[in-house]
């Protein structure tokens, strides 16, 4: 009989917290979040991309990335190039924004490269594996 400690559900949650709490300490000294980063990766590859596009990329709702790339744009790290009376933005780095980028890339690499050494090979497969079978799962 399954108990309450057994919830897979609660379980992760708990470990994507902590998992979530550990990238936020390795890219602090970048000045931005975990999820920040994601965004501006997005927008440093597509270079001129839409919000459409930087909140489908990044999985979240338009709306969500609004709210969430303000303070980006705040800071000077973002500027939206849309043209002069047209509705689609055109999301670019500045060059603040670059170099805000690549450093808290470069943490994000090394913070990548001691969770896969924890979890080991075979364990990062595993958890590669589950993290594609939940995506499939929910979609």
């Amino acid at each position: 009989m399954w108990q309450e400690k057994d919830c897979f559900c609660l379980r992760l949650k708990r470990a994507a917290e902590e998992l979530m709490k550990t990238y936020q300490e390795a890219l602090a000294p970048s000045g931005v979040t975990p999820v920040q980063h994601i965004i501006l990766g997005r927008i440093h590859a597509c270079k001129g991309a839409s919000l459409c596009e930087v909140a489908e990329a990044v999985g979240v709702e338009r709306s969500t990335l609004a709210r969430t790339i303000k303070p980006l744009i705040k800071e000077g790290y973002v500027v939206d190039a849309k043209p002069a009376r047209t509705r689609n933005s055109r999301l670019l780095l500045t060059e603040k924004g670059e170099a805000v980028f690549q450093e808290a890339h470069r943490l994000w690499e090394q913070e990548q490269d001691k969770v896969a050494s924890g979890l080991g090979t075979s364990g990062e497969k595993t958890f590669s594996d589950f993290l594609q079978l939940m995506g499939r799962v929910s979609a």
